[in-house]
């Protein structure tokens, strides 16, 4: 089998997980890197050995012929590089999360990406950490009941919740499906912390399931927590400043009405998640099929949080899903003044 070819658009630090995760997987070459900044990408190919550099997303995809495009651009300039690298002969573009910053960006990415046969995925890359993936088969095996709520607490997070609040999005669909409605405060405080937004969120899944999202806070983002609470116990996976979370077990007490205080820690397999998207990615090449976490996949976290802002813009109302995708509650809430200018995380500027 022909190794599968794998480039990457944008240099950046996130770029460089990318590029390792590709030399790790076996059967893979990297063949090209592209930015816009000269001297950083010269730099870049030059630091990892890559065959060459490009100053145009068209010229890279026409030259190096890859199969995989990795967008590894800010979190506001992914529709464009997505757009052009959909070209004939690649196979797959994976976008770093969130997809897109607006709904209406993900539409376009998702249409131009299916007219032009190429498959589109989103880097959500808790959905291949290994403790996170063993607490999936636990909750499916119904190590816990039927499932009834799913709780994310995410302090410290920088910016807003495009930064890191669509990984947290997603992991909860993992275990609850879709989402079907968000109730949601957001407040914006420069005077406290220009680089942080606090956010409180209520959301609606199928059948039973309620979800919570408390994010924000003044330590590193890492160190989330999210517990999934079944009809006779719960599953508690608390990050401690790594990937690779802690687990801890609860069990309903037979003889009693409540829980079992101590519970008992659960081992946890260690893994690198990137190396598993990466590798997730590739094999979908291989086998000429849908990637996990695809281009619909991506748009239903982006959905999530456009329904966060959309529910505060309307006085934190109740917001059903799903949302049409002109949707931008963010920019008329920054238009109108609802919502000051916060250090924006990932898009270099005040947002």
């Amino acid at each position: 089998m022909a190794p599968v070819r794998a480039a990457i658009v944008g240099t950046g630090n996130i770029a460089r997980t990318h590029v390792k995760s590709y030399r790790a997987t076996p059967g893979v070459e990297v063949v090209g890197a592209c930015d816009i900044l000269r001297d950083r990408v010269d730099q870049f190919v030059k630091d990892w050995a890559i065959p060459a550099g490009y100053y145009s997303v068209a010229e890279m995809v026409e030259r190096a012929r890859p199969d995989i495009v990795s967008i590894c651009t800010r979190v506001d300039q992914h529709l464009e590089p997505t757009l052009e690298a959909a070209r004939p002969g690649v196979k797959l573009v994976f976008v770093e999360k969130p997809m897109a910053y607006t709904l209406a960006e993900a539409d376009r990415m998702i249409a131009h990406c299916r007219a032009n046969g190429v498959r589109l995925a989103t880097d959500h890359t808790q959905r291949w950490e290994p403790g996170r993936l063993l607490a999936l088969e636990m909750l499916r095996r119904g190590d816990i009941g039927d499932l009834l709520g799913v709780h994310v607490h995410c302090p410290g997070d920088l910016g807003e919740l495009h930064n890191n609040g669509t990984h947290w999005f997603d992991v909860m669909r993992m275990y609850a499906g879709d989402a079907r409605w968000v109730v949601c405060h957001v407040l914006r405080d420069p005077a406290r912390r220009e680089d942080r937004e606090y956010v409180r969120g209520m959301i609606g899944f199928d059948g039973p399931v309620i979800g919570n999202i408390t994010y924000g806070g003044f330590h590193d983002y890492r160190r989330g927590m999210i517990t999934l609470e079944g009809s006779t116990g719960q599953i508690r996976l608390s990050n401690a400043g790594s990937w690779t979370p802690e687990m801890h077990l609860w069990l309903a007490d037979r003889d009693a009405t409540d829980y079992v205080q101590c519970g008992r820690d659960v081992a946890v397999p260690v893994g690198d998640p990137f190396d598993g998207a990466i590798g997730a990615m590739v094999r979908a090449v291989q086998e000429d099929r849908e990637p996990e976490s695809n281009g619909e996949e991506g748009r239903r976290s982006v959905e999530m949080l456009v329904a966060c802002y959309e529910s505060h813009r309307r006085g934190n109302s109740r917001v059903d899903l799903p949302l049409p995708g002109g949707a931008d509650p963010l920019r008329d809430m920054r238009a109108d003044g609802t919502l000051p200018s916060i250090f924006a995380r990932g898009l270099g500027r005040k947002d």
